[in-house]
């Protein structure tokens, strides 16, 4: 698209040509280095553990809290820095058991990993993800949080899709009827940046509480299977609509042979799955200003 994205693209390929033939076995150890963060960054959140505590406030009810780690997340700089987490929307869950409200809440998988095994450190996580829970939906939880056994709707791909926002079939709390609980606006109240008052130092120097920002948006966008006379799949087209775009310098654009990724930084994210096999090496890509529409092009293996 000759961005500079697209540029510094080329000099990266270019170094790594360079390590190849000067250095075989560190570019092999580059290339399972990187293999291995991306395989760590695209898996889903792994559930760790699930607290079932009551709702004091607005209305007495049970609150299930999914607990999970997820390498997306990141982990403290250092121990006395905010500790990141990223969090769902409040949810009404539907079960045999009967009707209850959850969230689910991620802190870094290597962060949670390790404090399974220092208890203090566990429960003061615990602590942090509650007081987080009681600020950002304005509710007060009670003292107690005996586990529970994950239940089914806390499989990995359900966890990702609730803490992605993509969740579907599922009642959000604040969407219902909630009487006197009803959130300020109908909808859900502000997070201040840090939950504990400035100055405040928690125990055993674990730093506050830092949100990670909202996930970004799916656009709007159609797939076409370009076909020849005799019904063979000749190319893959794809538009995708970026209404906050205005330049291609903006986008960040990957095609394997099998998936295709757009994104924009903090406002979009498009993976798409091909339906056929094809050249990536070959692909084309052209921004609409106009339109703000990315169109890409790609020929079928």
């Amino acid at each position: 698209m000759g961005s500079p994205a697209l540029t510094a693209g080329r000099q990266l390929w270019a170094l790594l040509d360079e390590l190849a033939a000067s250095d075989p076995h560190g570019y092999r150890r580059f290339v399972q280095r990187q293999l291995g963060q991306a395989r760590a960054l695209t898996s889903p959140p792994n559930p760790d553990l699930c607290l079932k505590t009551a709702l004091l406030k607005p209305r007495e009810e049970t609150l299930f809290i999914a607990l999970c780690g997820w390498h997306r997340v990141p982990a403290p700089k250092s121990a006395t820095d905010p500790v990141p987490l990223r969090a769902g929307q409040l949810e009404e869950i539907s079960d045999p058991a009967g009707s209850h409200l959850a969230v689910v809440v991620a802190y870094n998988a290597d962060l949670l990993r390790a404090a399974a095994e220092d208890q203090a450190e566990l429960d003061q996580l615990i602590r942090l993800a509650m007081r987080y829970v009681e600020e950002r939906f304005q509710l007060t939880l009670g003292p107690s949080y005996p586990r529970a056994p994950f239940p089914r709707w806390g499989s990995p791909r359900r966890l990702e899709e609730s803490l992605m926002g993509v969740r579907e079939g599922v009642t959000q709390a604040k969407d219902r009827e909630l009487g006197p609980w009803q959130l300020p606006n109908g909808g859900v109240s502000a997070l201040p940046e840090l939950l504990l008052p400035q100055g405040t130092t928690p125990a055993q120097g674990r730093g506050l509480i830092e949100e990670i920002p909202t996930a970004p948006q799916i656009p709007a966008h159609e797939l076409t299977v370009v076909k020849d006379q005799d019904g063979r799949p000749l190319r893959i087209d794809v538009k995708v609509e970026l209404a906050q775009v205005s330049s291609a310098s903006e986008c960040d654009l990957s095609v394997s042979e099998d998936d295709l990724v757009v994104e924009v930084p903090d406002r979009y994210r498009l993976q798409l799955d091909l339906p056929q096999p094809v050249d990536n090496a070959a692909a084309t890509a052209t921004f609409v200003p106009g339109k703000a529409t990315l169109l890409v092009t790609v020929p079928v293996a």
